[in-house]
């Protein structure tokens, strides 16, 4: 079965709304649902009104023969000194789909974004201790840890 990387588009907002709840849910944090599809549907409206400009976000998905399997959000963000940065968010790939490269396509499509058409110097992205492969995908890539954070639940 064929997988293929694709921007997402407005025919797939359930499908990525039930990604995201997933990869949400699997860090056993509570999805709110309401709040994504507010956020979806402004990513939608970004992209078909021009004067809103929304250039520096893409959400990228995994095809597997019209059925979503993964999905990856790349963007621009600006820190304190007005430093363009890239930045990786919201990568999570189904079970289903696991252990066929899917995960690497969809940060190597990220990436290329960030790269080529958005002219960053640098990419970052959090990604969880716990998650071994994942880390080593990133490593492959050429990512290198920048700092430790913690967290204190109360």
């Amino acid at each position: 079965m064929a997988v293929k990387i694709r921007s997402v588009e407005k025919k797939d907002k359930e499908a990525i709304t039930g990604l995201v709840k997933n990869f949400v849910e699997s860090l056993n944090q509570p999805f709110y649902e309401s709040l994504w599809l507010t956020l979806l549907d402004s990513y939608f409206v970004g992209l078909e009104i021009k004067e809103l400009a929304f250039s520096d976000i893409k959400i990228f998905c995994a095809d597997q023969d019209g059925t979503l399997c993964g999905l990856v959000v790349a963007e621009i963000e600006t820190d304190l000194l007005k430093r363009r940065f890239g930045d990786i968010s919201l990568w999570y790939v189904s079970e289903k789909c696991r252990g066929q490269q899917v995960g690497y396509q969809l940060l190597k499509a990220a990436i290329d974004f960030l790269k080529a058409e958005k002219n960053v110097d640098t990419i970052e992205t959090n990604v969880r201790e716990e998650t071994k492969k994942a880390l080593k995908i990133f490593n492959e890539l050429g990512f290198k840890p920048r700092y430790t954070r913690l967290r204190l639940d109360i």
